[in-house]
């Protein structure tokens, strides 16, 4: 029997603390802040659901350790993530009598949103810092989450928005600093209360290559998963002599070239900090040329969040069929919850009634199909 699960009743208290229309929200953050999932798995995770629900053009995040000082970063554009960035970000901070905060200084200030709204002037977007980093990839607004439990900071996320997208509204940069102690929690022990267990769900990314080994070309998903198997020590991207994604690609499927020119099939896994991945070649339909596809897991706590936040459904109802899909029974459900059996089995009739299912199985097809 599961306990009355302390970190799903603290999400019951901030989602009541919180407006109605943001209540679905909350708990999907809330949801996969609490997951038994590593930070380093977790935050690109937290960062891509961030990017749907506040309607962003990249997120990412940026970890600190206790004083401040930068750590790692994981950013849903990978070309944001390079030696050249970092040069740009210190000359700019270096310049016009300090127009720009360091990263120590912003992640120390404590937990806050939006520190760096006022240095957004026309300093800045007049700048080569601006015009050689966030420009080309048409980014107009930014907004830190600085993520800090009250002692120590973990990090910063930086989300970023075009100019189509608008600024950020004082309502969302409320929402978002009631929602900073709860993120806290993706980087606390985790609950052996819940059930930990892996998607065979993968996102996928697909490069072609030539027989001899010459890089065609490769899409935006493979080059995400390229640099998360490029990058797997804590800031490596930040050496000078890093090589370009293409030549990092090419590195990694050279040992399986030859196999795949012998009309063989090679795949791969590889796990690193950023999770699994799988590789695979084939050869191309009329062709000469290989595909290869890379593809990455993708935990199943937070994928199942992810797919229920879809269906807007209210915050009991949401965690109700987290659970459900986590394969719980119904008064193990009650119990976690804290709430009686009756309601418990109220909730999962409902819940199959409004996504037209009959069973936590059917509710997992469909999530997935």
């Amino acid at each position: 029997m599961l306990k009355p699960s302390s970190k799903l009743i603290n999400i019951k208290m901030l989602v009541g603390d919180l407006e109605f229309k943001r209540n679905n929200d909350a708990t999907s953050i809330a949801l996969m802040s609490y997951s038994d999932v590593n930070n380093t798995e977790l935050m690109p995770e937290l960062s891509k659901l961030l990017k749907t629900i506040f309607n962003l053009q990249e997120c990412g995040f940026f970890w600190s350790d206790a004083a401040g000082n930068f750590l790692d970063a994981w950013c849903t554009a990978p070309q944001f993530l390079k030696f050249d960035t970092l040069v740009s970000c210190a000359q700019f901070q270096a310049s016009h009598n300090r127009a720009w905060p360091t990263f120590t200084e912003n992640v120390l200030v404590g937990p806050i949103c939006g520190y760096l709204l006022p240095f957004q002037n026309e300093r800045f977007y007049a700048s080569e810092h601006y015009a050689s980093v966030y420009e080309p990839m048409g980014v107009k607004h930014l907004l830190d989450l600085v993520i800090h439990d009250g002692t120590r900071p973990h990090g910063s996320f930086l989300m970023m928005r075009n100019a189509k997208q608008g600024s950020f509204t004082p309502d969302e940069r409320n929402f978002l600093s009631k929602l900073i102690p709860t993120i806290n929690a993706a980087f606390l022990k985790k609950d052996t209360n819940l059930p930990t267990l892996q998607s065979d769900y993968y996102h996928t990314g697909f490069a072609v290559i030539s027989a001899q080994g010459e890089l065609r070309m490769m899409d935006a998903k493979a080059a995400g998963i390229t640099w998360a198997l490029a990058f797997d020590k804590p800031g490596a991207f930040a050496n000078p002599a890093t090589p370009k994604l293409t030549a990092h690609l090419s590195q990694i499927f050279a040992p399986y070239l030859k196999s795949a020119i012998k009309g063989e099939t090679p795949s791969w896994v590889v796990k690193n900090r950023w999770g699994q991945f799988n590789m695979q070649f084939e050869l191309m339909y009329e062709s000469t040329d290989f595909v290869l596809k890379l593809s990455k897991n993708t935990p199943m706590h937070t994928l199942l969040i992810a797919k229920l936040h879809q269906y807007k459904l209210p915050p009991m109802r949401q965690m109700v069929a987290w659970l459900l899909l986590l394969n719980n029974s119904r008064q193990q459900i009650a119990d976690a919850l804290g709430i009686t059996l009756e309601t418990a089995i109220s909730h999962i009739k409902t819940l199959y009634r409004e996504t037209d299912t009959q069973s936590s199985h059917g509710l997992l097809l469909k999530l997935m199909g």
